[in-house]
């Protein structure tokens, strides 16, 4: 081939490559197509079956008797259920709220409410929410057990008794975490009793312990119950013989192990209580 007929063929190359590119950048690109989007069942819940709009049906196999459909998932219909406490009437939850009288012998009950009026202790603690906005201090010390409490002034408690009594009224949790220091002359608090003890619910349990004559013990539940003032914590007097007593009223809405601590801000050490609450045992259907 000659030197004159290469070129003509390069010539011939270069022009049909053009064309095809240029024809390529013409052309309208094909638009991709959106992969069809599977529906779940329109009923998914009830478990019928559901389908698509084009008619297709979704069903992924027949369902037993008390099954229902959960995600696509065969599931019992106990799962999506409302559970037994759930459908009570009020009734039987106002029930509940009464200690020892559970509605149901397995449903552990409520927690009952408390008048903001119920006692000044528990009047303290509601002025204190009230007020939240304008003392935030005296709020967290009335509610938390992580906010440190109002100083104590041992030698005021003794001889001024509006001080003494305001210092029994406005409870505070956070008192079960200051105590004296260890060192000469400082009474060490002790347990009176067992540690450990069981309950059911509607019951009242005594806890004790000894630390200096005619001074405050502070006892705070971390876990509901309530003390005679009708809150999960209280402080009291000890006696002329260092006896600090607080009792414990397992209430509905509480089960299983209570932890209790007890502190006194003029004795060194901590006390700790567990009260295990029971449910009363079912008593015989009649037949």
């Amino acid at each position: 081939m000659s030197q004159k007929q290469k070129s003509y063929l390069n010539a011939v190359l270069i022009v049909l490559i053009v064309m095809v590119i240029v024809v390529g950048l013409w052309l309208p690109s094909s638009p991709r197509e959106t992969p069809p989007v599977a529906e779940e069942p329109a009923d998914i819940v009830q478990g019928r079956a559901g389908s698509r709009s084009d008619g297709h049906s979704v069903t992924q196999g027949e369902l037993a008797e008390g099954e229902t459909w959960v995600g696509g998932i065969k599931r019992p219909r106990t799962d999506v259920s409302p559970t037994k406490a759930v459908e009570k009437s009020e009734e039987a939850v106002a029930q509940t709220a009464e200690p020892g009288k559970p509605a149901d012998p397995f449903d552990y009950g409520r927690t009952p409410h408390i008048k903001p009026d119920a006692n000044p202790q528990v009047a303290s603690v509601a002025q204190r929410i009230q007020n939240r906005e304008v003392d935030p201090l005296a709020y967290g010390r009335a509610v938390s057990v992580a906010a440190r409490p109002e100083p104590f002034d041992a030698e005021r408690y003794r001889d001024d008794a509006a001080y003494r009594q305001a210092y029994l009224v406005n409870v505070e949790p956070g008192r079960v975490f200051v105590s004296a220091q260890p060192g000469e002359g400082v009474p060490i608090i002790s347990r009176i009793g067992s540690y450990f003890k069981s309950v059911t619910q509607g019951q009242t349990v005594q806890l004790q312990v000894k630390a200096e004559p005619e001074m405050p013990v502070t006892f705070t539940s971390f876990d509901l119950g309530i003390f005679s003032n009708q809150l999960t914590t209280i402080t009291v007097e000890s006696d002329k013989s260092g006896i600090a007593t607080a009792e414990l009223v397992a209430t509905p809405g509480t089960i299983e192990d209570v932890n209790i601590l007890a502190t006194s801000p003029v004795a060194s050490g901590q006390i700790k209580f567990v009260v295990n609450i029971q449910l009363r045992k079912p008593t015989a259907s009649r037949k």
